[in-house]
């Protein structure tokens, strides 16, 4: 119950901040998002494949959340019995530093 109220409350605020894009490493905000879900990927004994993931520009913590999502939905959808993989996809758009 707490996670959800936290979620909410975390939600609340996206429209409120406003934060300069900054430049960052997705491998960083990944293992931000996995050190989140920790307890419940060992609990659930899921499994998550990476690979090289780019520099882009965005806000750090939302793009965690972004992230926390994803693999808390594909835990979901595994507990409900949907079983299959699930793949999250990137594609570089714009120059190789990550700026459209």
């Amino acid at each position: 119950m707490q996670s959800l109220i936290g979620g909410l409350l975390q939600y609340s605020r996206v429209g409120r901040q406003e934060q300069a894009p900054e430049k960052m490493n997705l491998e960083a905000v990944l293992d931000q998002a996995l050190s989140g879900l920790a307890q419940t990927l060992a609990e659930t004994k899921a499994k998550v494949a990476r690979q090289p993931m780019p520099f882009v520009m965005g806000d750090a913590s939302l793009l965690a959340q972004v992230f926390q999502n994803l693999i808390a939905n594909a835990e979901l959808a595994d507990a409900q019995g949907i079983s299959a993989p699930r793949y999250l996809a990137w594609t570089a758009v714009g120059n190789a530093t990550g700026s459209l």
